[in-house]
Formats: structure tokens, sequence, C-alpha cells
């Protein structure tokens, strides 16, 4: 039998094989609306980013958020609540 797993190994590698992966389906998906509607925080705020500049820099935007919750709590570096 063979199983449909993929291995990623480099990057574009996943989205080469037809996969939905990138940042643009993950924003699209109905798991961001939910994570949204959970009221997670980096979610919320890569939306707002989104909605105001039709424009997410991710990577920053999870930096930024590492920072914050830092910033609260300097043991729980979590960001999804």
């Amino acid at each position: 039998m063979i199983k449909n797993h993929v291995v990623i190994i480099g990057n574009g590698f996943d989205l080469n094989l037809g996969r939905k992966t990138s940042y643009k389906d993950f924003i699209q998906s109905d798991q961001f609306k939910e994570l949204i509607q959970s009221k997670n925080s980096l979610c919320i705020d890569l939306n707002n980013q989104l909605q105001e500049r039709n424009w997410v820099d991710i990577e920053m935007e999870f930096m930024l958020q590492v920072e914050k919750k830092e910033k609260e709590s300097n043991s729980d570096l979590s960001i999804c609540n």
C-alpha cells in the first residue's frame, strides 16, 4: 500500500508537487478563518496586515509575535493561543 506523505526537502519542493502549502493558501484556508474566529492573535494580526496592505510579511509577523509574547512572559514563547 502506498501512503500519501510528503517530506519537505527544500524551498518550493512541496509547491512543485502541486501541494496547497503556500502562505497564500494558508491565509485563504478554512483553518485560518477558524483560527481568527478562535481569537488566535497571530492569525488576527496577519489578517489585519493583509487587509491594510494587501501584503503580509509572514516571517516578520512571526518574529513580532514572538517578541510580543516574550515581553508578556519570559518563559512562554508560544505564538498559538
